[in-house]
């Protein structure tokens, strides 16, 4: 039963806690408003990784798309996502912690 009060949902890539990455490629996480409302957005991350968006609106959900690239070294980071329901001003955050492993381009 929903009291119909918004709320931010964000769920990862196969319902993991993080996202890791063991080799070069994409995963997502989809942002979510679970109320009647809409939420405007917005997405902080290390600049080791690719977002295809930072920032925007969603009344139900929007998938956003996380890659990054090949590097020789170990890489940790925060995904920090905050959203505002724009009618009630209330403030939401999530941190999504990511990591990749070393993944040496080929020579």
């Amino acid at each position: 039963l929903s009291d119909g009060r918004a709320g931010m949902k964000v769920t990862l890539w196969n319902d993991a806690e993080e996202l890791d990455f063991a080799e070069a490629g994409s995963k997502w996480f989809e942002i979510a408003e679970e109320g009647k409302g809409t939420l405007s957005y917005q997405i902080d991350a290390p600049q080791w990784m690719h977002l295809s968006c930072r920032e925007g609106q969603t009344g139900e959900e929007e998938r956003i798309m996380v890659s990054v690239g090949a590097a020789a070294q170990e890489r940790s980071g925060v995904i920090t996502v905050r959203a505002e329901d724009k009618i009630t001003h209330d403030i939401y955050e999530r941190k999504i912690p990511a990591h990749a492993a070393a993944m040496p381009e080929n020579s």
